[in-house]
């Protein structure tokens, strides 16, 4: 019988990182994250090392406390790594500072589809509401 690999794959290192970021985002500490999943700041930080691979359930309840989408948590990890260590900018650092803020996850969640919506059209210039 072939010996288990417990090395963690890329993607598994991906979603770490992933995880590491969206919760810094989210103004969330290590303590505060596992407080709110009922885990401990050292399984937190085993999660964000690629130590402790992440089952199902515990991606949907990460999603649901951090208000981002499953998906979110698994972006780059068809891609290059390249893409996830990306710098944000100025504008983008600030949307994810505010957005941080938001502690109601159905609010967030919310958002969240805004921005994917807006993201995938544009609002037009003559769509905007009169400044009057």
């Amino acid at each position: 019988m072939k010996p288990v690999d417990r090395k963690p794959k890329a993607a598994d290192e991906i979603v770490s990182e992933n995880l590491r970021r969206l919760r810094t985002l989210s103004g969330l500490s290590q303590g505060e994250l596992g407080e709110r999943l009922g885990v401990t700041t050292q399984q937190i930080q085993k999660y964000e090392r690629a130590s402790n691979r992440l089952s199902a359930g515990a991606i949907v309840d990460i999603a649901d406390v951090l208000g981002v989408e499953i998906t979110d948590l698994f972006r780059g990890c068809r891609g290059t790594k390249a893409e996830i260590g990306r710098a944000l900018s100025a504008g983008q650092l600030t949307v994810a500072v505010e957005f941080g803020k938001i502690s109601d996850p159905r609010t967030r969640r919310l958002v969240s589809a805004l921005i994917r919506t807006l993201a995938a059209r544009p609002v037009q210039p003559e769509e905007l509401p009169s400044e009057e």
